[in-house]
């Protein structure tokens, strides 16, 4: 999942509108990473999918304003969410070197991400990024 950028805008129902700030390594704070300071006072920890900790079962931040009467809610797991037809790099695992840039032709619902290189050839694979992953651009440095 693609980080939002330093800066973002983001709503909780419980303390308003607030941006993101900083992350945090989650090895420290678990999976609580994302840090935001709200407009009316406080900075809160959230993990990347909007929730304010782990065992939560639905998510607080929202990209959108959002109420209980009216709906809204937006979250912050669509930020740049892939799809059909947006071009990407694709890979299973960071521990191979294959790394494929093509089409985005179907996501299926166990998040395995399938892409074809041209109209009679496909695959599948379990990532997906619209940018050259920083894991392959660490590779390349070396």
């Amino acid at each position: 999942m693609k980080k939002l950028p330093i800066g973002t805008r983001v709503f909780d129902i419980t303390k308003g509108w607030g941006e993101v700030i900083e992350y945090k390594n989650p090895c420290v704070t678990y999976e609580s990473n994302m840090v935001v300071k709200f407009n009316g006072g406080g900075i809160y920890t959230y993990t990347l999918k909007g929730k304010y900790n782990s065992l939560d079962e639905t998510p607080l931040l929202s990209l959108t304003e959002y109420s209980l009467e009216t709906g809204g809610f937006t979250p912050i797991t669509d930020f740049d969410k892939p799809e059909i037809g947006d071009f990407g790099y694709f890979w299973d695992t960071e521990d191979k070197d294959l790394l494929v840039f093509s089409k985005l032709i179907f996501i299926n619902n166990f998040s395995c991400l399938k892409y074809g290189l041209s109209m009679d050839s496909t695959g599948s694979f379990f990532n997906f990024s619209k940018e050259i992953p920083q894991w392959f651009l660490d590779r390349m440095n070396k």
